[in-house]
Order: structure tokens, then C-alpha cells, then sequence
């Protein structure tokens, strides 16, 4: 099956039109049924149906279209990054970072990065996820780079030292523990909190390393981000954990009180991490090489 012909019959499906999609991509619309003819030839099924002022894709068409729209969505990304090396780019890098990470430093850095002299043909896709989505992205080739917890199963991987966080509890001045210079998880867990989705990911490890606590979460609220968090703090007698550095861009401005954790666990350290036996291309190699000069090591 023919993968540019497939992103063809996608597009006339989408468009509802061999005639639009034909004229787009400098083909006839003989030449472009033609070609969809052939792979329904290599399928054995029917992929087009005529309809009133167009087409639309028959059962089948509609299966192939839902089961290879992921492999088209990379195809074209391929295509183009491609494309834009051979018009002189220095390619696209796809970086993956813990939540806490592209909340904060990484971002910081990789704007850095893009702004100093020689890399302005340089594209980074910066994505996110929870450790082990991070360390399965770094050994599956999905991503260039991998910025993570230590905390983590890293073998087959080539690990650099970044950075160090600090876990912290946030409240608003007026919350009771707003009093407190530092504190304990412990003691977290007794008053009304809201979370992100990194919080259920905290209560895992310390399940697996035998630290949990008896006492259960008094979660009111889930959120997707750090910044939805210290919203949502500032304004509600609620605590929440938050990156000491995350946490830190916003206090003054939203009058919040940052409290660091004392528990071992809270202080993390995150590294660099790419494939052990697979060369990085030169785009995400310079990038790895910025980061490493930017790493902060206790």
C-alpha cells in the first residue's frame, strides 16, 4: 500500500471531493481514481462510495481510515521535516519533559537555545508526559531527547544530569499553614488540597518504595497544570504541591505562600536522557549539548 496515495484518499474523504483534492495535489481526477483503484485492487475491498456532490468512504474506507490515521499523521510529519531539511533546516527535535520540567527550566532553556546565532533552522517539538511515558518515548525512537526523574527504569538509555527540584506545598496567606516555614507530606495530607496530574504519580512511588501514608487524600479538585493549580490556591482555602520554581513565578503576584517539603522524595533530580546505541542527528545533538551546559548538579 502506497502511503502517499493512502494520505491522498484521506484528504478526498475529508473534503468530500476527488475533484478539490485532485486539483491540489497537480493530478487529474482520472489519474487520482486510478490511483485509489489500485489499492483497492491490493486490498480487496471497496474503499469510495459515490454520494450526492461527491464521495464518502464505504465501510471499509472508514475502517482504514480510523486504523491508519496515527501512521498518516507521522508520515506527514516525516514528509515535512524532510522537505524543510532539504530547504536547508537543521531539522526538527522532539523532546520529551516530566510536567514539572516544561513548566519551568526546560522551557526556559530551550528558549535559550532557540535564540542563540545558528539555530533559527532548528524546530523543537516539545512535548510531555509522566516518567515512564518519557522513558518508553526515549527507547521506542519517538523521541530525540527525554528529560525525567531519576526515579525511574532508565536501562538502554545514556542518562546526563540536568537539574534539581524541590517539592513545595502552596497556599494563600490566609490558609493555617501559611504560618509554617516547611512541613511535611505528612501533614499535607490533612487538610483540603487540590492536584495535578502528577500528585497520583508521587502516591505510586511511595507505595512501591513502602513510604505511603495511612491517611487518605482530601482532594477536592483535580487540574491539568501548575498554573490552573495556583489559581485555583490563591483564591480557595485549599493546599497544593507545586515545583519550589514553579511555585516562585507566581507568589508575588497571586500573594502565595510556597513551603518546601521535608521529605527526602521532594528533592528530585531529573536528567537528560536519549537512546544508548542510536546516534542523535545533528539538530537534536546540538540541542542535548545546550542543555548539558545548562545543567545545574547539587
Amino acid at each position: 500500500m502506497n502511503l502517499d496515495t493512502l494520505r491522498i484518499f484521506a484528504s478526498a474523504c475529508e473534503a468530500g471531493s476527488l475533484i478539490k483534492v485532485a486539483e491540489k495535489e497537480g493530478l487529474s481526477p482520472s489519474g487520482l481514481t486510478k490511483r485509489i483503484q489500485v489499492m483497492e485492487k491490493d486490498l480487496g475491498v471497496s474503499l469510495i462510495r459515490r454520494v450526492y456532490r461527491g464521495i464518502a468512504p464505504t465501510p471499509a474506507g472508514q475502517l482504514l481510515l480510523e486504523k491508519t490515521g496515527t501512521l498518516l499523521k507521522h508520515f506527514v510529519e516525516v514528509r515535512d521535516m524532510l522537505d524543510m531539511y532539504q530547504a536547508g533546516d537543521n531539522g526538527i527535535v522532539t523532546i520529551m519533559g516530566s510536567y514539572s520540567m516544561t513548566a519551568g527550566r526546560l522551557t526556559d532553556d530551550i528558549s535559550r537555545f532557540l535564540s542563540l546565532p545558528g539555530n533559527s533552522k532548528i524546530r523543537i517539538h516539545l512535548l510531555e508526559g509522566d516518567k515512564q511515558t518519557i522513558a518508553n518515548a526515549v527507547r521506542d525512537g519517538r523521541v530525540a531527547i527525554g528529560v525525567l526523574w531519576t526515579a525511574t527504569e532508565t536501562s538502554g538509555m545514556q542518562l546526563f544530569p540536568y537539574h534539581q527540584d524541590q517539592v513545595a506545598v502552596v497556599v494563600n496567606h490566609q490558609h493555617p499553614l501559611a504560618k509554617l516555614t516547611q512541613m511535611s507530606y505528612s501533614r499535607f495530607l490533612h487538610h483540603d488540597s487540590v492536584r495535578t496530574k502528577t500528585t497520583p504519580l508521587v502516591e505510586r512511588m511511595l507505595e512501591r518504595t513502602g513510604q505511603a501514608h495511612s491517611v487518605p487524600q482530601r482532594n477536592r479538585m483535580e487540574v491539568p497544570n501548575f498554573d490552573t493549580l495556583l489559581r485555583l490556591v490563591k483564591d480557595r482555602p485549599l493546599a497544593g504541591l507545586c515545583p519550589i520554581e514553579v511555585a516562585q513565578r507566581y507568589a508575588k503576584h497571586f500573594q502565595l505562600k510556597v513551603i518546601p517539603l521535608t521529605d527526602k522524595w521532594a528533592k528530585r533530580h531529573h536528567v537528560l536522557a536519549c537512546q544508548e546505541a542510536t546516534p542523535l542527528h545533528p539538530a537534536a545533538q546540538t540541542l542535548l549539548d545546550h542543555l548539558r551546559t545548562q545543567a545545574i548538579t547539587p
